[in-house]
């Protein structure tokens, strides 16, 4: 596995497919007037070239093993994951920048990788709303993990769900992202984290 160095953001992130690791997002991708048509992580920009497609399918053929493996390709995956974060040496991380969660299982190993890395913040975007709440009903979230819950729809936001924090696309509510609206940050994340701050209730997007 490997992690992706994405220029807009202070740190790597874990990415899978946009096309084959979206359950809810290949189906929102058919909608028009959603954040998944027309997805930007789908053959799309930086999105296009080879190398950047194979490392997104050699990581969801390392998950996929792990997730239908036994308990000690689980404890693989987890550990390896650990060791890339705790090398790239940043103090945050991303998870799916491409991709999203594909079971429980899925989110509970993420979950273990955060109890490992305590020092570093993790932020969780997500549209698979029922994995989260299903895994947050048995197993505690540690702190140093945001999950942010992503609306579908360009414009709108969610309803508050089981307390966690959410996201929207040009819906003109919450916190305005500046990397898509202040043109001073040119696209990218500079001193700001918000989306790692757990207080910020919605962070509204721009769509690209």
């Amino acid at each position: 596995m490997r992690l992706s160095k994405t220029s807009k953001m202070p740190c790597d992130s874990f990415g899978l497919p946009a096309n084959s690791a979206c359950k809810t997002g290949s189906k929102l991708a058919q909608i028009p007037g959603s954040v998944c048509h027309k997805c930007y992580a789908d053959g799309r920009g930086n999105y296009r070239w080879t190398s950047v497609k194979s490392l997104r399918e050699d990581n969801l053929a390392e998950t996929l093993k792990a997730l239908n493996g036994r308990k000690k390709e689980q404890q693989a995956w987890v550990l390896q994951l650990v060791g890339l974060i705790m090398q790239s040496g940043k103090t945050h991380f991303r998870w799916h920048d491409s991709g999203d969660l594909q079971s429980e299982l899925h989110l509970e190993l993420i979950l273990e990788v955060c109890r490992l890395t305590p020092e570093v913040k993790h932020w969780l975007p997500t549209r698979e709303y029922s994995i989260v709440q299903s895994v947050a009903f048995e197993h505690a979230i540690p702190s140093n993990l945001v999950i942010r819950l992503s609306a579908h729809m360009i414009g709108r936001t969610i309803e508050p769900c089981g307390g966690f924090p959410s996201s929207s696309v040009d819906a003109g509510v919450g916190w305005q992202c500046p990397a898509g609206h202040n043109p001073e940050h040119k696209g990218q994340c500079l001193s700001c984290r918000a989306c790692w701050n757990p207080e910020i209730g919605n962070i509204d997007y721009k769509k690209h």
